[in-house]
């Protein structure tokens, strides 16, 4: 139940730790004048997040069925870790986009985590497994936007703003 539960957290976590500086960094590529497009950017970055995801959940799925779940979890926590860390060296647009894209590629496991809990639990303990996995689904919601709030204060007044290697 742990790992479910980390793996459910970090998806969200992946998914919102961006959104604070988001902007920001779109700001810091300068491949736009000032204030133009840079909220359609952004918006491009969270998207593409989401359309990854939901374009490999079944082939996630898949290869669950075909090899194994924990596999599909190991791959899925590394990667979103690996990506996660690598988005905040991104350097243009076009980096920040196919490294997001990774990023939903990896939580697209997310359907196999939620699947696992009818192997790790019983008709008595089944409902409370679910609402486990919601809450830390939440949990790193929250989490994710402190954390890059945090690192997005923390960076813009340590960091002048258009050294992207700087963000979180």
């Amino acid at each position: 139940m742990t790992v479910l539960s980390i793996t459910l957290l970090g998806e969200f976590l992946t998914a919102n730790v961006s959104a604070p500086f988001l902007v920001f960094m779109v700001e810091g590529f300068h491949e736009f004048p000032e204030g133009a497009d840079v909220g359609f950017a952004a918006g491009l970055l969270v998207s593409t997040f989401f359309f990854s995801q939901f374009m490999t959940s079944l082939l996630w799925a898949t290869v669950a069925e075909k090899y194994s779940q924990r596999l599909v979890l190991f791959l899925s926590l590394l990667g979103s870790s690996l990506t996660c860390a690598l988005f905040g060296t991104s350097t243009s647009l076009k980096q920040a986009i196919v490294i997001r894209l990774m990023q939903g590629v990896f939580a697209g496991a997310m359907g196999v985590a939620r699947g696992c809990v009818t192997i790790i639990s019983d008709p008595s303990n089944e409902a409370r497994a679910y609402a486990i996995l919601g809450f830390c689904w939440g949990l790193g919601g929250v989490a994710g936007a402190i954390i890059g709030g945090v690192c997005q204060s923390h960076v813009l007044l340590t960091f002048p703003v258009h050294q992207s290697w700087t963000y979180c």
